[in-house]
Order: structure tokens, then sequence, then C-alpha cells
């Protein structure tokens, strides 16, 4: 019954197009005031204001004697300065009438108000107390060895906060330390955004809402609501289902008007143009203005998008993978912006990543796949995590980002870079791994460092921060006899560092460093690190060979030949011109080594991610 469509818009349009016109009808569900007990996981509606200073008072920072600082000028072990104690102040006693003169002290502990005059605080550890009979009550005598800067372990008073001040913006999600930021300002109530109230109403003959087993032949357990329900929950929303209705038109009819008295109304099924399909047609017929009825889009096509004044409403796909697909990309934002978010969290922002795994679709329309994201060191790695295909259900169980393929693309292949949607949940990171190593190993002169040098150009244009080290059989100096880093090392230093201008080295004076702590060390914030030597060492290798010249390692270890001959005696070997051709397996295998480390981090086996 294509009819059902005749005069409804029908013309497919862009995601983005659809997400604007979305949010341009998303509004704020309204304020509540609630108490703070009840307000986790909420959006302030309006900015909370200091009503005080926090703290409103001087606290001492640490156990000591409260003084003036300019009683201590001069002070020093050879003449301490001698001042009389006046009393104590202990965390909740209040100031009392408590006051320091010139020469004068009180004894504090930690959060105490500050007496009267006084500026700093001594530690407890840097006062001689004179003499035990004296005590540590009014009238004994401290001496105190060194100077002190006015306000030296005191708290100001306003430390976290100025009366007047906005110390949590409207659009904020309260967490659990805003809580504690409220219960510390004294603020009982909160004004919040509404959560929006959404129904969820699945369509399909097929469908049964739950059961046990394996459903009889013809009918499946309706899985987008609980999907749905959740998500919603998640993103903020209050969501209530409306169960499974027929393929009947005046049921669908009667359940869609109970729908549309909510915020927002999401149904899953009978938005295609089947001779059941019903939703579109019923969706006008019971008052909704219908803005679109197709996407490009795959999965999730079949996605409509339609609104009355007080709700929006959404027809997406009954198959799980295209009904959840369409959801992220237009249901979820519309939600975060009802439920308060600020701008910037209301659409998240595409990020790229790199492709570990070649992927091949349909061109003609943008194209999302599930996928499973992880970080290291600052590069993001994304593949497939499964099947994308408009009623798969396992991948999106497995996913936690949706690969964003345009519409030309045919096929991308591993190592391309892709945008990715991160989808809610954890993106595991895997920076405690190593840095992976790749040796340049040769006889002496055959050009080792002539090759990294060229190659670090290479990888440097494919996006690769690698370093490089030299290692030396013979020993080297960096310091010599009479130098300070010398001196320093002999008179007991287990490790000098030394730094300058653009350079700065660690210099070990009583252990020759491992090379694994050595790499550590080197590595921070890259993703390579390129050796030069160590031909010994079990690991990948590019062997440079001189003309006439034979291998050195064995061939399990070797990634790359390099000849200084031309041509090569061995067809598989390069020379020096082929500079791309080496960048380009270090990229290869470099892709594949982060891949299986991270396959081993997001299968929860981190034994299995370590070399």
């Amino acid at each position: 019954m294509g009819h059902q469509l005749t005069g409804l818009p029908h013309a497919p349009v862009r995601v983005e197009e659809a997400e604007s016109l979305v949010l341009s009808l998303a509004r704020p569900a309204g304020a509540e005031r609630v108490p703070v007990a009840g307000a986790l996981g909420r959006r302030l509606a309006a900015p909370v204001v200091a009503p005080f200073d926090v703290w409103p008072f001087m606290r001492a920072a640490m156990d000591g004697y409260a003084l003036r600082a300019r009683d201590l000028a001069g002070a020093s072990p050879a003449a301490p300065a001698q001042l009389r104690v006046v009393g104590e102040a202990f965390a909740g006693s209040g100031r009392a009438g408590l006051a320091v003169g010139p020469g004068e002290a009180v004894r504090v502990m930690t959060g105490a108000v500050m007496p009267e005059g006084a500026d700093a605080v001594a530690p407890l550890e840097t006062v001689e107390e004179a003499g035990a009979s004296a005590g540590r009550g009014s009238g004994a005598m401290i001496r105190v060895a060194r100077e002190l800067e006015p306000g030296a372990n005191v708290f100001p008073k306003g430390e976290d906060a100025a009366a007047g001040e906005v110390v949590l913006r409207a659009g904020h999600r309260i967490g659990p330390s805003s809580l504690g930021l409220l219960a510390a300002l004294g603020i009982a109530e909160v004004e919040v955004v509404r959560r929006p109230r959404v129904a969820v109403l699945a369509v399909g003959d097929e469908l049964l809402e739950r059961g046990a087993g394996a459903p009889p032949p013809g009918r499946v357990y309706d899985a987008n609501t609980p999907a749905l329900v959740a998500a919603l929950e998640e993103l903020g929303a209050l969501s209530r289902p409306l169960g499974v209705v027929r393929d009947d038109p005046d049921a669908l009819e009667e359940a869609i008007r109970t729908g549309l008295s909510f915020d927002m109304l999401v149904i899953t099924g009978g938005a295609s143009v089947g001779d059941r399909d019903f939703t579109v047609a019923t969706l006008a017929r019971a008052g909704a203005q219908v803005r679109f009825t197709r996407l490009l889009l795959k999965p999730g096509k079949a996605a409509t998008f339609a609104h009355t004044d007080r709700c929006l409403a959404f027809a997406l796909p009954g198959n799980p993978g295209a009904a959840m697909t369409a959801f992220w990309l237009l249901v979820a934002p519309a939600v975060r912006a009802m439920a308060g978010a600020p701008p910037e969290e209301i659409m998240p922002g595409r990020v790229p990543a790199r492709l570990m795994q070649p992927v091949r679709v349909r061109p003609g329309r943008p194209h999302y796949l599930w996928g499973r994201m992880a970080s290291c060191r600052g590069v993001r790695a994304v593949w497939p995590a499964g099947p994308s295909g408009t009623a798969v259900i396992r991948s999106q169980a497995l996913a936690n980002a949706l690969i964003a393929l345009p519409a030309e693309v045919a096929q991308a292949p591993a190592g391309s870079v892709v945008e990715v949607l991160p989808l809610p949940g954890e993106v595991p990171a895997f920076d405690w791994l190593p840095v992976p190593t790749l040796s340049v190993v040769g006889p002496h002169d055959s050009g080792k460092t002539t090759l990294i040098e060229a190659l670090l150009p290479e990888l440097a244009r494919r996006g690769i921060r690698a370093g490089a080290l030299k290692h030396d059989v013979h020993g080297f100096v960096m310091d010599y006899e009479g130098k300070d880093t010398w001196r320093l090392g002999r008179a007991g230093a287990e490790r000098v560092g030394i730094a300058g201008p653009g350079r700065s080295a660690v210099l070990w004076h009583r252990e020759a460093y491992a090379f694994d702590a050595m790499v550590a060390l080197l590595g921070e914030g890259l993703q390579l690190v390129l050796t030069e030597g160590y031909k010994s060492a079990r690991m990948p290798k590019i062997e440079v060979v001189p003309e006439g010249g034979s291998l050195l390692s064995p061939a399990a270890e070797l990634l790359a030949v390099v000849s200084r001959q031309q041509p090569p005696p061995q067809p598989e070997w390069l020379t020096f011109a082929d500079l791309g051709a080496v960048a380009e397996r270090v990229e290869r295998w470099l892709e594949r080594w982060y891949r299986e480390k991270a396959e081993a981090v997001l299968g929860h086996d981190r034994e299995a991610a370590r070399p």
C-alpha cells in the first residue's frame, strides 16, 4: 500500500540535514526543583552561584603554630625567632577571640580557623618547643629557625569560590563531586531540566514482547524496545514502553495518539512502504506533521521524523541494526538537547581513527558500520565489530562506535583513516603497552644511520611519530671528569639529569640502563622506536647489507632487507632508492602490532597483549 505515503514528503534527505531539522525543534523539557540528594545525573537548568565564600574563613593547612610571618624576619638555625604561645585552636572550634600579636603564636590543628593577626603557619616538625616543662599551652615558648612568607601553609578565605561566583553552569551534568560541592554550599534544592518523557512503541504482527526459548515459526522477540529503553535512560530520559501493537491501522492509531502525549515518541517497525506498513500514514492521521520519510543512509533508510506542538516523533525501521543506527544519529542528539545538555555535548563530534581491518560496502549511500574502537599513544584504532546488516544485533553488543563511510566509498583498506562516531561506553586505552621497537642492523659502516636518517621523514609523512635509539658496544662519554654531571654522579647520585634549551639527558652512574626501560623513557608519547644495532636482540629488524655481503639475521625476524647493491642480489630485497616501500612495510607491520594488542585488550586478555 505505497499509496499510504501520498502527499507526504518521500524524497530522501541527507543525515546532516535531518539532524539539523530535528535539533531545530528539540527544546529543553522545562525545569523543576529537586532535592540535591535526588539530583544525580540531572542537568542544571540554571547556574549555581556561591551564596558565600568557600571556605568562608582562613584555615590552617597543617598542624603547627599560627603566627605573623614578619616576626620570623631573619630567623635561622643560628638565630631562631622566639615566640610565646598564647592559646590553641582546633578544627570546628571557631576563633573564639584568639588573636596573635607581635612575638606571639597560637598552636593550631589542620582546618582550624586562623587567629586574628596571624598570616602563616610554621609546621609542627619545624618548631622547637622550648623544653618539655614548658608544655604546649599558653605561656610556653617556641623557637622557629627559618623565615616564612605570608600565606605559607594557610588555606585562604574563598579558596574554592567567592560569594556570588558561578560555580556550576547551566547544562552541567550533576555527578558525585557536584553533589559534594552543592552540599558544601548549603544548597538543599537545585533547579534542573525536567527529564524528557519518551514513549517507545514496537509495531509488527511477528513480534513477541517476551518469552523463553526459541520463538515459534514466523515470530521473533522484540529486541528494539529493551535496547531503546536502556539507551534513553542512559541519555537522561524517562522512558515508557507502550508494548507491541499489531499491524492494524486502528490499534496503531490509538497507540500513536497515546505516544504523542509524551515529549517524544519512538516507534520501530511499519515505517517502510510495504502493504502492511501503516506507521507513517497513521502518524499523519493522528495529527503529526511529517517532515521526512527517508534518509540517505544505510542501514536506516526507512526513518521518518514528524512532530506536533508538544511531541517529537520518530518512526524507525523494525530491523534492529537499522533502528539503532538511526537512533544514534537522529534520536540521541534530540534527547540530549531536551535533557538540557550544552551545545557542545548534544552532537558528539566524529573523530578520525585508523581502520585496522579492510571493509567492503555497496556505494551509493553513506554507510555506517558497528565498530570497536581503542586508543594507544594518541592513536585511535577501529575495526568492524562484526557484520553490520540491518537485522544484526550481536555486533551492536560489541560496538562502542559507528564507522562512517561516505556514499562514494566501496572499500576501505586496512590502515586508512576513517571518521568514527563514538557511542556511550568505555574506549579502552592501551597506553600501558611498551612502545614497539624495530631494529636497523648491519655490519659496521653499512649505512644503518643513513637509512634511519632517510626513513624518519618518510614515517613522519605517514603520521608516525618515531624516536631513535643508538647502540654503542664500545661505550661512550657524555660527561667527563670535572664536569658538574660527573661530580654529582661521583658524589653518589644514582642518576643525574641535565636540561637546556631544546635538549635534555639522563645519565646513569651506578648501572647500565636496561633496554626495555630505555625504550620506555625514550618512547614516551611516541608510536615507534627505531634502534640502530642490537643485532643479537630478538625483535623485528631491517637489515642493511653492503655490496657483496650476506645476511646476519634470521629470516623470521626480518621485516625488510635493504641492499647497497643495485640491482639487489635477491628480487625481494630493496635498495636505498626504495625508501617509500621500506616505510610502507614499517607502517603495515606497525598496524598489525597495534591491532593484535588492541584485540587482546578489547578481549580483556591483558596478558596476551604483553610482548
